[in-house]
């Protein structure tokens, strides 16, 4: 089992090499059932089921504790089940405690605790029957299952891990997921069956003392020792050796970190298995839990939870911490997104082999620029590795006049540098797709490699991104507000492309005609807004009919948009616009200003509006509440929207199935950029 897990995790073949050795087993001393019995306050007439081991909930010890509430033991009086071993003190172990005190057994079900390995002996020889279950494992053997068997118990086992590679003649096997009824009725059988019982006791313990024999078990070691011996002779610690005994060896640090990386690329790491290097550079050092950070969150959990055949998914990032930039596994960051203890592994520098990809799903565009000139995907180019970029927009490049001075010649930069270094990108929108095959094509000269250019559309369902949770004292207050009268929402950082300004003013207009209705912004200050941001501070309608919910939950968010009437997105640029698919999602009309993506992602199932000025604005909005008031507004119900999951699987479409909606090819300064761009397959 444990080289099924390596081949399931590592690769198929990972585990060629390995040997399989028994877990040794000193035949048991013989202790009379009566002695120990006596030893430990037991009738010798008492029928006895023991499970050894710590408690927990992978052990399974509520399960047997369920069975054996529905068996017909529990009417008989000098019948116990007792837990050999240690309860936890979590809420896990309160609920087996508070089951048996509720049923009022506990003076024939017990847990005895931590016990010394004198008495745990004594169980092992007390016992009638043993009961060993598991619902996950790592690939270890069960030492409290093998023990049983030596003592000559008969024992119930389901059929995980390790367990299910016991002789079935040797063990009453369950199935893997096994209902109670199998778990009562295998105890009510050996319950009533003695004959059953020692039949499968003799096979147990005449298993243990053949198969599990400490000197055949030690032969089998010796022999394998010898064999990795004679193998190890052309491997890399052998070369070690070697370089150790040379004459006139360089002194210098610089020769042997040369030398090092030489070695490394000639004799690199055996992995059966491909690695897709994600890039998470960015939300490693700063998870904001909204926008590209939630999209690069769900993309990677989704990539961890389902990676694609072949292939190991790897976080990583670059990192100047030494001093030198490097790339290395984001491995404590990823355990800390599974909820696992983030020491067990460290960030161990990068080994790339030919064949991996490397795919940045993060946009930190300095670290890109700035690891680009110091060669790392050079060096991931010279490894054999495939390079791929998600991009997001190019609206500091298409609209410079909102976004400040600097972002136009970064994002320019980074452009650049992805041309030059990247095999190709995916867009997150067949717009931006189309926006990105043009500038290339314009831009992007004397390349040896096509580019390769595909879309995906983002994921929506905010259950599968980790979200946040919480809700502030107002909340109850807020919603109620919202529910009361048409509430129009805006959701997105605010800043001068969203059209805050514009809707604001038009509301301000609304609300002079006596329109009662409510404007709710959900979004943090961006930038170049201080003087919209000033304004809605002092807003005389804020807290009334204006609110402003400044960084929320997605737990809030949702209420929210439950609450509100219509979803307003009036952004002059987008990538995706993934409040339309959330407002979808919850049956929420929408009205949305005509630009390409939003007719991309919305089709006919959102109201749309043109112009700049807040009087248009506001004729829309009135115009729709007409519609709305006699049921005739345009529904988003039936938009259609993809889960992480579908998003996450037509991103790697392009990749892994090289299928791209354009592919720019090299051309030279005399090439015609117009006939450059091909239609990919």
């Amino acid at each position: 089992f444990a080289r099924y897990l390596a081949d399931q995790w590592y690769g198929q073949g990972w585990s060629k090499s390995w040997g399989i050795l028994p877990m040794l087993r000193v035949p048991a001393a013989s202790v009379s059932k009566s002695v120990a019995r006596k030893a430990l306050g037991l009738a010798d007439d008492a029928f006895v089921v023991c499970s050894f081991g710590m408690l927990g909930s992978i052990k399974q010890n509520h399960r047997l504790l369920d069975a054996w509430l529905a068996s017909e033991l529990t009417q008989e009086k000098n019948t116990f089940l007792i837990f050999v071993g240690e309860n936890t003190k979590d809420a896990y172990g309160e609920q087996v405690l508070k089951t048996i005190d509720s049923n009022g057994l506990s003076n024939q079900i017990c847990i005895t605790g931590w016990t010394d390995s004198p008495t745990f002996r004594h169980y092992l020889a007390a016992a009638d029957v043993a009961v060993q279950l598991r619902s996950r494992s790592r690939g270890e053997t069960s030492a409290a299952a093998l023990d049983c068997l030596n003592y000559g118990l008969p024992t119930i086992v389901n059929a995980c891990g390790s367990m299910a590679e016991l002789p079935l003649d040797a063990v009453w096997m369950l199935p893997e997921d096994f209902t109670d009824a199998e778990l009562t009725q295998a105890i009510e059988v050996l319950w009533k069956n003695p004959e059953k019982r020692h039949i499968l006791g003799k096979q147990a313990q005449q298993l243990v003392h053949t198969v599990h024999n400490p000197r055949d078990c030690a032969e089998q070691y010796a022999a394998l020792i010898e064999t990795n011996y004679h193998t190890a002779k052309t491997s890399s610690s052998e070369l070690i050796q070697r370089i150790a005994t040379l004459e006139n060896a360089p002194q210098n640090t610089t020769s042997w970190l040369a030398a090092a990386r030489s070695i490394a690329y000639a004799l690199p790491n055996q992995q059966a298995t491909q690695q897709l290097l994600v890039d998470v550079s960015a939300i490693r050092r700063t998870d904001l839990k909204t926008g590209i950070q939630r999209v690069v969150r769900s993309l990677l959990l989704e990539l961890l939870n389902h990676p694609p055949t072949g292939y190991r998914i790897e976080p990583v990032y670059f990192t100047t911490e030494t001093g030198r930039w490097q790339c290395r596994y984001a491995r404590q960051y990823t355990l800390k997104l599974l909820d696992c203890p983030e020491q067990s592994m460290s960030d161990e520098v990068v080994a790339p082999q030919s064949g991996d990809i490397f795919l940045v799903l993060d946009l930190f565009v300095g670290y890109v620029v700035q690891s680009e000139k110091a060669g790392l995907f050079t060096w991931l180019r010279n490894s054999g590795v495939k390079i791929y970029f998600t991009v997001y927009d190019l609206l500091p490049i298409l609209q410079p006049h909102v976004f400040p001075a600097e972002a136009n010649p970064n994002h320019l930069a980074w452009l650049q540098a992805i041309s030059r270094v990247a095999d190709g990108a995916v867009c997150i929108s067949r717009s931006v797709a189309n926006d990105l095959a043009t500038w290339i094509n314009i831009n992007r000269a004397d390349c040896p490699r096509p580019f390769k250019i595909g879309w995906f559309h983002l994921g929506a369902d905010i259950e599968s991104s980790a979200p946040t949770n919480g809700l502030p004292n107002d909340a109850e207050l807020i919603l109620s507000t919202l529910s009361r009268q048409p509430s129009f929402l805006m959701v997105g950082t605010i800043e001068p492309r969203k059209g805050h300004s514009q809707t604001l003013s038009a509301f301000e207009q609304l609300w002079a005609q006596e329109t009662n209705i409510n404007l709710v912004i959900v979004g943090k200050q961006g930038w170049m807004v201080d003087t919209l941001i000033e304004r809605l501070n002092h807003h005389p309608e804020l807290g009334k009919r204006l609110i402003w919910l400044d960084g929320i939950s997605d737990e809030y968010l949702n209420k929210v948009y439950a609450a509100c009437t219509c979803l307003i997105v009036a952004s002059e640029g987008e990538g995706f616009g993934l409040p339309l698919i959330e407002a979808a999602q919850r049956k929420l009309p929408i009205i949305a200003r005509d630009i390409p993506v939003f007719r991309e992602v919305a089709a006919e199932h959102a109201f749309y509006f043109k112009g700049l000025e807040p009087e248009q604005l506001a004729i829309v909005i009135q115009h729709w509440l007409t519609l709305y008031e006699n049921e005739a507004h345009p529904l988003a119900d039936a938009m259609p929207w993809q889960t992480w999951k579908q998003s996450t699987e037509k991103l790697l479409f392009s990749i892994l199935k090289n299928e791209w909606l354009h592919i720019v090819q090299q051309r030279s300064s005399i090439d015609d950029p117009q006939n450059v761009i091909e239609e990919g397959h």
